[in-house]
């Protein structure tokens, strides 16, 4: 329904003037001014309508960007100035420090001057003192040399102590490095079969680690430590520890590559415990594998205990070699299939996965080069 303006009476959409009092109904009204035609009956009849109200636009806001602008200068320059002024009085300060120390610094040698003079002074009243005694003067000087020669005697004394005990004391320590150098040598040499000592007399001991880890991976590759390089004739002695907690059935092996050139490219000599070793030679396309002597049976120098160890003996010289365990001959070694020069590694094998992770020592590690 549509509400008439006039009378306030109550129309239907469709009607385009109000049925009671007959004036024109707004949607009419706007249809009318849609179309470009203006209908003035009503006006001429005394109607009256709805004036339209006009808003005039909001004044603009003054702008504040300039008072914002000299704001912003003010205030750099405050700063500026502020920097400058600090900088200057500290440069004043720093002027009036240097000048205070420069004066306290003539003070102080004016000072040191004036006391020299007076000592120059005094000393020249001694020696005239001196001159117009002549008695005294002789006595005097008599004495000052006898005084100045037991001095250089008792001076000539101290040094002579001094040097000495200096030369006592190097010659100690000389002593008692050489003795402890001696001792040791001989506890490597302990280590040694006594046939094979001989042959490191004249040999030139190799830089080599004497202790090394390695952590036991249970997989087909050998987890191996490096010893030294570029080395053909040799002695080698290494120590085994056992594992912990030797089981019943329990076997590994005691391994040296050596003139190696490649992971897969040397001669390798192991002692699987407890009853078995081998010399094999590697090489070739492929890691070609070639045994070139082997021995199956009890070894009676191993030591099987928990917590023993087992010391290898390894004589490389030319196309031939030998080896020991514990001080006992094991074997000679035919090392003709490899004569040439290359690095030595050790190793620690396991025949079970329980070892996984296992710490492996190696310990007493001497090396000699016989070239």
């Amino acid at each position: 329904m549509i509400i008439c303006p006039n009378c306030k009476s109550q129309c239907t959409p469709d009607h385009n003037f109000c049925p009671v009092c007959g004036a024109k109904m707004p949607q009419a009204a706007s249809q009318t001014q849609q179309q470009g035609t203006y209908y003035t009956g009503a006006q001429q009849a005394g109607y009256s309508y709805p004036q339209a109200t006009y808003q005039p636009p909001a004044p603009k806001k003054k702008s504040n960007v300039w008072l914002i602008v000299v704001i912003a200068v003010v205030a750099v320059i405050c700063i500026v100035s502020t920097i400058l002024l600090i900088s200057y009085i500290r440069k004043i300060k720093g002027k009036s420090t240097d000048l205070l120390q420069t004066a306290t610094a003539i003070h102080s040698a004016l000072e040191t001057d004036i006391h020299g003079q007076e000592n120059i002074w005094q000393t020249e009243e001694a020696l005239l003192t001196t001159i117009n005694d002549p008695a005294r003067t002789a006595t005097a000087f008599a004495q000052e040399i006898e005084s100045a020669q037991t001095q250089a005697v008792r001076t000539q004394e101290a040094l002579e102590a001094q040097t000495q005990a200096t030369q006592t004391q190097e010659a100690y320590y000389i002593e008692q490095t050489a003795s402890a150098q001696a001792a040791q040598e001989q506890s490597v040499l302990a280590l040694l079969p006594e046939d094979v000592r001989p042959l490191v007399e004249n040999a030139t001991k190799v830089d080599a680690p004497t202790y090394l880890e390695e952590v036991y991976i249970h997989d087909k590759w050998l987890e191996t430590v490096w010893v030294a390089g570029d080395i053909k004739n040799f002695v080698l002695t290494v120590t085994f520890d056992n594992p912990i907690d030797v089981r019943v059935n329990d076997y590994w092996e005691m391994g040296i590559l050596f003139r190696s050139k490649a992971a897969n490219d040397q001669l390798r000599l192991f002692v699987e415990v407890p009853k078995y070793w081998e010399l094999s030679y590697v090489g070739g396309s492929g890691g070609y594998w070639s045994t070139v002597r082997s021995w199956t049976a009890t070894i009676n120098a191993l030591d099987l205990s928990e917590g023993g160890s087992n010391t290898i003996t390894l004589i490389s010289k030319g196309h031939k070699g030998s080896f020991y365990i514990n001080g006992v001959f094991i074997s000679d070694l035919d090392l003709s299939s490899r004569a040439n020069y290359g690095d030595i590694s050790l190793w620690i094998e396991y025949n079970t996965m329980a070892r996984n992770n296992e710490k492996t020592i190696f310990r007493d590690i001497h090396l000699w080069d016989l070239d």
